[in-house]
C-alpha cells in the first residue's frame, strides 16, 4: 500500500466519519509498518550504542555520570509535558487537524516552560548531588526540550499515519551527524561537552527532518473541545509519565546521590547497553502495536488476539537477545567498552533480566490505555514507583549491584499483577497466555545454559574470539530449540517473516 493511497483513504475518512483507521488497516500495512518501526528503533539504537562505545574510550566515567543526571532531569520534564500529549494522539482513533494544532501549541508551551525551569534549578540540583559540574550540563541540555517540543507532534502524526519509513530515515541521519560530531569532539578531548553537543545536534537535525517530511503543518486553527480533551487525557498521561519517570530513573538519582558520579557512570553504562537491546526490537513493535490496538479497541476479541500475538512475537524476538547477553556479558562488555568498564558486566546481567520481564509485560499498559482505563495505569504506576523508591532508599547505599537487584525485585512483583488485570479485562484464559510465553522462554533458557557452558570450555580464547564463536552458535541453538519445542508456531513465524519481506520488496 503506497503512502499516496493511505493519504487518500485518510482524507476520505475525514469526510465520512464512518471510515476509521480500523477499517483501512491491513496486514500488509501493519507488517511493513512493523518492519520500518523496528528498523527505526533498531538502527537508531545500534548507531547510538556505537557512538557511546566509541566515546566511552575517550570520556571519563565521571563525565558520563554527570551527563546521566542531566539527561535524567530532561527526561522527567519530557515525559510529563511532552510525551503525555503524544500518547494521547496515538490513543485517538481519528484525531482531527484541530486536535493536532492544539497539541502542537500545548507542546511548545510545555517545552519552553520546562527548559526555563531546568535552567533555573540547575544550581539547586547540583548542590543536592554535591557536584558543581552538573550546573553547566543542565543549562546546556535544557535546550533539548525545546527542540523536542517543536517536532514531537509531527513525529506523532507520522507514527499515527504509519509513515515509519520517514521516522527510520530521520533517526539514521540525525544520529550519524550528531554522533559523528560527538565522537570527533571526544577524541579531541572536549569531555562532557562532546556528549552535550552530540545530544543537541542530533535533536536539531531530527526536528528539522520532521518539519520538512511531515505533510501536516501546524496552524492556529484550534478549538476548545480539542484543548479540553488534550488536557483531560494529558492529565492522566502526565501523572502516569511522572510516576513512571520516578520508577524508571530514580536509580540514576540514588546512584549519584549515594555513590558519586564515577559509580553513576558505570551504572549508566550498563543501563544504556540493556536499554539499547530493549529498544532495538521491543519498542519498535510497541510503536506499531499501540495505534493498532487503538484501532481495534471496539472489538474485544480482535484486541485480545492482537495482544497475545504481540506478547508472543516480542518474547520470541527478545528472549535470545536478553538471555544470550546474560550468558556472554563478561566477554561482550570487555569487547564493547574495554578493560576499564569490566565492572559493568554483573550489573548489566541483572538489569537485562528485569528488562526481559518488562518486555513481555509492556503491552499491559497499552490495553489499559485503549480500554479507557488510563487511571488504572496511573494507580499501578504509582504503586510501582512507591515500592521502587522504598527499595532504593534501603539498598542504594550498599552499592550498584544492590540498586540493580532492587529494580529486579520490583519487576518480579508487579509483572504478574499487571498481566492478571489485563487478562481479566480481555477475558483471556491464563493458560492461553502461558502457552504463548513458555516456548520461547524455554528455548532461550536452554540456549543460554548451553552458551554459558561452552564459554567455560574455552578459557584460553580471547574475549572477542569467544564472542565471535558464541553469538552465532547461540542463534543456531535457539532456532533449533524453538523448532523442537513449538514447531507449528515456528512455521507461522517463518511464513510471516517471508510475507513481510516480500511485501517490502
Amino acid at each position: 500500500m503506497s503512502h499516496t493511497k493511505l493519504a487518500e483513504w485518510t482524507a476520505r475518512g475525514k469526510q465520512d466519519k464512518t471510515i476509521t483507521m480500523g477499517t483501512i488497516l491491513s496486514k500488509d500495512m501493519i507488517g511493513r509498518s512493523a518492519f520500518w518501526s523496528i528498523l527505526n528503533q533498531g538502527t537508531g539504537q545500534i548507531l547510538v550504542l556505537l557512538v557511546f562505545l566509541v566515546t566511552a574510550r575517550f570520556v571519563d566515567k565521571e563525565d558520563f555520570g554527570v551527563m546521566a543526571v542531566a539527561l535524567m532531569t530532561v527526561e522527567a520534564f519530557r515525559q510529563v509535558f511532552i510525551d503525555s500529549l503524544t500518547t494521547g494522539i496515538y490513543a485517538q482513533r481519528n484525531p482531527s487537524d484541530k486536535y493536532y494544532n492544539t497539541a502542537f501549541l500545548v507542546a511548545i508551551a510545555g517545552s519552553i516552560a520546562s527548559a526555563a525551569i531546568i535552567f533555573m534549578l540547575s544550581n539547586p540540583i547540583a548542590d543536592i548531588l554535591n557536584d558543581p559540574a552538573i550546573t553547566d550540563a543542565l543549562r546546556w541540555i535544557s535546550l533539548l526540550l525545546i527542540a523536542i517540543g517543536l517536532s514531537k507532534v509531527q513525529e506523532s502524526w507520522l507514527g499515527k499515519n504509519y509513515h515509519f519509513k520517514v521516522l527510520a530515515l530521520r533517526s539514521i541521519v540525525s544520529i550519524v551527524i550528531g554522533g559523528g560530531i560527538g565522537i570527533i569532539m571526544a577524541v579531541q578531548g572536549y569531555g562532557i561537552m562532546a556528549l552535550i553537543a552530540q545530544q543537541l545536534v542530533t535533536a536539531l537535525i531530527a526536528g528539522l527532518w520532521l518539519w520538512i517530511a511531515t505533510p501536516w503543518k501546524p496552524r492556529f486553527d484550534t478549538d476548545e473541545a480539542s484543548l479540553h480533551l488534550i488536557l483531560n487525557e494529558g492529565g492522566y498521561n502526565a501523572s502516569t509519565g511522572l510516576i513512571r519517570f520516578v520508577d524508571g530513573q530514580s536509580d540514576i538519582f540514588f546512584s549519584s546521590y549515594s555513590l558519586g558520579a564515577a559509580a553513576t557512570g558505570v551504572y549508566n553504562a550498563a543501563k544504556r547497553i540493556v536499554t539499547a537491546i530493549s529498544l532495538i526490537l521491543n519498542s519498535g513493535l510497541n510503536s506499531v502495536a499501540l495505534p493498532a490496538m487503538a484501532s481495534f479497541s471496539n472489538d474485544q476479541q480482535r484486541t485480545a488476539d492482537n495482544y497475545l500475538k504481540c506478547v508472543y512475537y516480542s518474547t520470541v524476538l527478545t528472549a535470545p537477545l536478553y538471555i544470550g547477553f546474560i550468558a556472554t556479558s563478561p566477554d561482550l562488555i570487555y569487547v564493547l567498552l574495554g578493560d576499564k568498564w569490566t565492572d559493568t558486566a554483573p550489573i548489566a546481567c541483572v538489569l537485562a533480566f528485569a528488562a526481559f520481564i518488562n518486555c513481555i509485560g509492556q503491552y499491559n499498559g497499552n490495553i489499559l490505555l485503549v480500554s479507557g482505563k488510563a487511571n488504572w495505569n496511573m494507580h499501578l504506576a504509582l504503586a510501582g514507583a512507591v515500592l521502587n523508591l522504598a527499595l532504593l532508599i534501603i539498598f542504594a547505599k550498599h552499592g550498584l549491584m544492590a540498586i540493580a537487584c532492587a529494580l529486579m525485585f520490583k519487576t518480579l512483583i508487579f509483572y504478574p499483577i499487571t498481566t492478571g488485570i489485563t487478562l481479566r479485562l480481555l477475558k483471556i484464559n491464563p493458560k492461553n497466555y502461558l502457552f504463548k510465553v513458555f516456548p520461547p522462554v524455554c528455548a532461550g533458557t536452554i540456549m543460554g545454559l548451553c552458551v554459558y557452558a561452552l564459554s567455560l570450555h574455552f578459557p584460553d580464547l580471547a574475549p572477542w574470539q569467544r564472542v565471535l564463536m558464541l553469538v552465532p552458535t547461540g542463534g543456531i541453538l535457539y532456532t533449533l530449540f524453538m523448532f523442537i519445542i513449538d514447531h507449528k508456531s515456528f512455521a507461522d513465524i517463518r511464513s510471516a517473516a517471508l510475507q513481510t519481506w516480500n511485501n517490502k520488496q
